[in-house]
């Protein structure tokens, strides 16, 4: 049971600390779209904050699945072959 929690930690920290780096740059973005009257700067990083969006939605979906897959004990499964 020990390994288990420790997978399940490991992948809860490892998503935590993505979604912290992003969730940094998507609010240096805003602060920087805030001092910015270009139409055509502030339409490149609402883009980009839309790709970095994504990536923590993936992150986080990823995360989910994981935990999914560490509850029903298909690593476990995994090891028998």
């Amino acid at each position: 049971m020990q390994k288990n929690s420790n997978k399940k930690s490991g992948a809860i920290i490892s998503a935590s600390v993505i979604v912290t780096i992003a969730l940094l740059f998507v609010s240096i973005i805003v602060l920087v779209i805030l001092g910015i009257n270009s139409l055509i700067a502030t339409w490149f990083l609402l883009l980009y904050i839309g790709v970095i969006l994504a990536v923590i939605i993936g992150v986080l979906v990823s995360l989910a699945q994981r935990l999914k897959e560490l509850k029903n004990g298909e690593a476990e499964e995994a090891k028998k072959y």
